[in-house]
């Protein structure tokens, strides 16, 4: 009798498992197709612009092409975050980790967010601890969970509008910290990484998103031998750290 209990317990919380998915895969498929379109339009709406010849001085022009090389930069952003979770799933790894200088890494890295940040208000500060050794890393996966994390960073603030990124030395390794003034951490933090998670504060209601880019951003430190962490900043706000083991230093 106990087993039969037993087997019916476990039977039910596997349904409901599978429930779960299916609706987390639901709201995964339209919150993707409302990502995707929303930088969509504004691509289309001020190529118009420019097509039609409506600005006529350059640096009307200039504001426009920049506004659509940054939707450009973000639906990049969303297509590879879905293709690294359709090749985890697949069980499949396409990444090529070569010794990396991550110190000029971060810094280009946070020159191309630059002006996307600026135009919505933003003031980026960026900390690279000189003579950072190097480290195993496929340069296109950092990128991808470094702007996954400036995203974050950006959709949960609000008043503050400020964003530091530092790059330091830690131990046998090198700390990449994205730091915010936003809104600060859920009571369960950890939650933040599990794919389609996203927090229960009414006051991130108006957030879109699928709950996709930090569990991409864990997915890739693990990959690459590091992990992640979050927690509060000092003053209001949050701190995600990505850490990675450096060459040539013995554990």
């Amino acid at each position: 009798m106990l087993a039969i209990i037993a087997g019916g317990v476990a039977l039910r919380k596997g349904i409901q498992r599978q429930l779960a998915l299916a609706g987390a895969r639901s709201r995964f498929v339209t919150e993707v197709s409302h990502d995707l379109r929303t930088p969509l339009t504004q691509i289309r709406l001020f190529s118009d612009i420019l097509r039609e010849g409506y600005q006529r001085h350059p640096e009307d022009v200039e504001q426009s092409l920049e506004i659509i090389a940054r939707e450009v930069d973000e639906l990049e952003r969303l297509i590879d975050n879905v293709l690294e979770l359709a090749r985890s799933e697949e069980g499949e790894d396409e990444r090529t980790a070569k010794p990396l200088d991550i110190g000029r890494a971060v810094k280009a890295i946070a020159e191309k967010q630059r002006p996307y940040l600026e135009r919505r208000g933003f003031r980026l500060e960026v900390i690279v601890e000189t003579g950072l050794p190097r480290v195993l890393l496929d340069a296109r996966h950092f990128e991808q969970a470094t702007a996954n994390l400036v995203s974050n960073a950006v959709k949960y603030s609000q008043d503050r509008k400020e964003i530091e990124i530092r790059c330091t030395t830690e131990g046998r390794g090198v700390r990449l910290t994205i730091a915010d003034r936003g809104q600060g951490l859920p009571a369960e933090s950890e939650r933040l990484f599990d794919r389609f998670a996203r927090g229960d504060d009414p006051r991130q209601a108006h957030v879109g998103g699928v709950g996709l880019g930090l569990s991409i951003v864990r997915q890739i430190a693990t990959r690459h031998g590091g992990h992640i962490t979050a927690r509060p900043r000092e003053g209001g706000g949050s701190e995600f750290t990505l850490w990675f083991p450096a060459i040539g230093i013995d554990a």
